[in-house]
């Protein structure tokens, strides 16, 4: 397998000042010329002269005989005559600084001591070492048996989103599983489910193709007389919504739990979309009584203006209470949707 993102240090240290007075690590783009940047992550920088200037993004650096990494923002070579290295971002890591006449000393939080730094006066010099990742997706080779690992553990967990699923791999919550590893998520990250018209969710493209080949019909295959209709026996039939029913679709979805109730209790909210307008109502909660009190509104608002949609599409969160409520009460054909199919 080969890895999509692999972290590299780089061959070159920079030079910093070990700073009381900076709320971020900065370093100008001189000290770090080949390193691509994130830029994701942009600052406004203040310094004490009055002066302002826009970080150009960022990039990750680390103390030397050290793993862990810190953000240090790339500045214009004019708006920085030094890379500084922040006292407070040092402090927040729980890092212990010792100044003296000749060096300065950092240790760890697990009390080790991780490098030293010389006095030069008037300032306190060391060294940080950039890092690189290496993105070679365009490259990667799935490894089928650890993407079916991960699409079961995934899958288990209640399809949390990627992200979330990697953070709290990150943060050490799933040590427990066994050979689930952040950098096996991120290179066979679960794939959602797919149709011939593509993958439900947007995925780089390649990756387990899902269209075919069209099928070509022989004479064998046609049916030629009364004696082959019998291969018909065990065929089932399935309902086919034409693509102009869907303009007379109701669909419908509830949102996540609010972070405050309303006076009256609610804290979701039935999200409605039909023939181009939005309609919201509020719910007290997501069982079934809720939900059956929620279409019920939502009917008797779509009745008061004179429509009536032929089907109403859900996703997979429904009861017997709620399809009986549309089969016998609404009279509306039910459409449910299973889980991450956005199309």
């Amino acid at each position: 397998m080969v890895n999509a993102q692999n972290i590299e240090s780089h061959n070159h240290l920079i030079s910093t000042v070990i700073d009381s007075g900076t709320s971020h690590n900065l370093v100008r783009q001189c000290d770090c010329p080949n390193i691509p940047k994130d830029t994701s992550k942009i600052l406004k920088i203040l310094f004490p002269n009055g002066t302002t200037t826009t970080s150009l993004g960022f990039i990750r650096v680390h103390l030397p005989e050290d793993d862990t990494f810190m953000e240090a923002h790339v500045c214009n070579d004019a708006a920085l005559n030094q890379a500084l290295l922040s006292v407070k971002v040092l402090c927040d890591m729980h890092y212990k600084l010792l100044f003296a006449h000749d060096k300065i000393t950092i240790i760890s939080p697990t009390n080790k001591v991780i490098t030293n730094g010389i006095y030069n006066p008037p300032n306190w010099n060391i060294n940080v070492e950039p890092t690189i990742e290496q993105s070679i997706n365009q490259y990667v080779i799935t490894h089928q048996l650890n993407a079916e690992r991960v699409a079961f553990y995934h899958a288990a967990f209640g399809s949390p989103t990627i992200s979330t699923f990697l953070q709290a791999i990150h943060k050490g919550f799933l040590t427990t599983i066994p050979e689930l590893t952040f950098q096996m998520v991120r290179n066979n990250p679960p794939i959602s489910l797919n149709i011939e018209a593509g993958h439900m969710k947007r995925h780089r493209q390649g990756l387990r193709t899902t269209s075919t080949k069209p099928y070509e019909v022989k004479e064998a295959d046609l049916i030629t007389s009364e004696a082959d209709l019998h291969l018909f026996d065990n065929v089932a039939s399935v309902k086919v919504i034409s693509s102009s029913s869907l303009l007379d679709t109701s669909h419908s979805d509830a949102t996540g739990k609010l972070p405050i109730p309303s006076r009256q209790g609610s804290i979701y909210i039935l999200i409605s979309y039909y023939n181009g307008y939005i309609h919201a109502i509020p719910m007290a909660s997501r069982e079934a009584s809720s939900y059956k009190k929620a279409f019920l509104a939502l009917y008797a608002f779509y009745d008061s203006h004179a429509v009536h949609p032929l089907y109403q599409r859900i996703d997979d969160e429904t009861s017997a209470e709620v399809n009986n409520l549309f089969k016998t009460i609404l009279h509306t054909d039910l459409d449910i949707i299973p889980p991450d199919n956005h199309r």
